[in-house]
């Protein structure tokens, strides 16, 4: 087993259940702390704590694609393991993190997967590809 998935494997193993809760364990923190784990990327985020917060904090980022784009990531056309994916979550477009053809993401509790039909976009770190 290559290093990448021991990682992906240790992230899926954290958060198998941990509650979700906006600005501890959300979309975007689960995506940023998987860049740090398996790139070495720290993506600063804004401070929030609720969910009108966390979606003012991305409007004021310009959305999803336009954050990643200031975090130093590219679209691609197809996922790596360890790529971030833009889905849909509960309502609202949520960041997962590329398995393969899946991707996990964070749940109610743990991690929930999304296949690679339903992702709005893939994105990889600049410097990786």
């Amino acid at each position: 087993m290559q290093d990448i998935d021991l990682q992906i494997e240790r992230i899926i193993e954290d958060s198998r259940n941990r509650r979700f809760a906006w600005g501890r364990f959300d979309c975007a923190i689960f995506a940023a702390n998987a860049m740090k784990m398996l790139h070495g990327v720290d993506i600063k985020l804004p401070v929030y704590a609720n969910q009108r917060d966390a979606l003012r904090a991305l409007k004021q980022l310009g959305g999803w694609e336009s954050a990643l784009r200031q975090a130093g990531f590219v679209e691609k056309q197809s996922a790596d393991r360890g790529d971030v994916v833009i889905t849909d979550g509960y309502n609202w477009p949520c960041l997962g993190v590329a398995l393969g053809i899946h991707a996990a993401s964070p749940a109610t509790i743990g991690v929930r997967y999304s296949h690679c039909k339903d992702w709005a976009s893939v994105w990889g770190l600049k410097c990786l590809n």
